[in-house]
């Protein structure tokens, strides 16, 4: 909670929805910031030494990227997809919906004066089942964290234990998805510092044993507010669109795993052209067997998104996961050198 110089922030706030505005006010002035309601068409004026609150249609209002820590946008239902599109464009780096999440409103608050970094958050899809991102995952998750930076991995297809099983964690002590939706746990932070660590990475995966579903609401708590406490955050996605359109708008790159086949791209495609709606940087990774149907270049072609790397099959890598030695052997598959090139693509942002 923030406790010093209570009196002296001024939040601009430009919010129709009564109850949300209430809601949002309250907890300003329990964060100490002195709360100034303006019309949304004297919002960019108003705005322009002040940290922002919006709804979403004041939003459409406001033209800010790159992403602005200072601007909030909020809603008083399940945003849309259209709604997180709205909100990424203004340069939000949040989208809130209240009362339901009030510490991730809070924490964003503290996010405006504190000046603390955001975390940097990697989505890894797989443009058909199969596809590898799930090996591509960890392997950047795990190369990310032999760095010494502070990394977690998000398994956020966690139905059959995808990352508990990869990573040989399936008798590692530490907090599986099934006990945070059973204990209703959404403090990020508390979450963090009780999952397993393998090699650096905490994980937070499903236990193989049990099948659960992660609503989309839980997956924003972890996209949005555990970004900011470590260095990288890499999730793991499956397919399911719900999924996607909620952890998309906070990623920092995303990157859709394709196999060079007519059916691989075709797939690829679809997801691409959804991921681009809510990405800034969208990029794939085209995994290479030695009788690929199509070319790369041709893939890339078909795609419409630059390619990261060409991933060659490594017939080791399965045999090294089904042994539960993934953690420790990584650097010997032929995901390691796709992972660091996927790092250097951070560094170098293509748009």
């Amino acid at each position: 909670m923030i406790d010093d110089g209570r009196a002296s922030r001024r939040l601009v706030v430009a919010i129709a929805d009564g109850g949300v505005l209430q809601t949002v006010s309250r907890l300003a002035n329990m964060a100490g910031f002195a709360v100034e309601a303006v019309p949304t068409a004297a919002l960019a004026v108003a705005s322009s030494d002040a940290p922002v609150v919006c709804d979403v249609e004041s939003a459409r209002a406001l033209v800010g990227p790159p992403p602005d820590a200072r601007l909030i946008v909020v809603s008083g239902r399940e945003p849309r997809p259209e709604d997180w599109r709205v909100a990424l464009a203004a340069g939000a780096r949040r989208l809130v919906v209240l009362p339901q999440e009030q510490q991730a409103f809070l924490e964003s608050l503290h996010d405006t004066v504190s000046g603390r970094a955001r975390g940097r958050l990697v989505c890894v899809l797989p443009g058909r089942g199969g596809a590898g991102a799930s090996v591509l995952s960890a392997t950047l998750a795990l190369a990310l964290a032999s760095g010494d930076r502070q990394t977690m991995l998000l398994d956020l297809d966690p139905s059959g234990g995808g990352q508990e099983l990869l990573l040989g964690l399936e008798r590692s002590e530490g907090c599986r998805w099934s006990e945070v939706l059973e204990r209703g746990l959404v403090d990020a932070a508390a979450v963090s510092a009780a999952l397993p660590v393998v090699a650096g990475v905490s994980v937070l995966t499903g236990d193989a044993r049990e099948h659960v579903e992660v609503a989309p609401a839980v997956v924003r708590t972890f996209v949005s507010v555990d970004s900011g406490r470590h260095e990288w955050v890499v999730a793991d996605l499956p397919r399911r669109r719900e999924i996607v359109s909620t952890a998309l708008p906070a990623a920092d790159l995303a990157v859709v795993v394709v196999t060079p086949d007519v059916r691989g791209v075709a797939a690829a495609v679809r997801l691409v052209d959804a991921a681009r709606a809510l990405c800034r940087d969208v990029r794939a990774v085209v995994r290479c067997p030695e009788r690929a149907q199509l070319r790369m270049r041709e893939v890339a072609a078909t795609v419409g998104v630059p390619v990261i790397a060409g991933w060659g099959w490594d017939r080791r890598t399965g045999q090294i996961v089904d042994a539960g030695t993934f953690a420790g052997r990584w650097r010997s598959t032929t995901a390691a050198p796709v992972a660091a090139q996927v790092i250097n693509a951070l560094a170098e942002p293509d748009r």
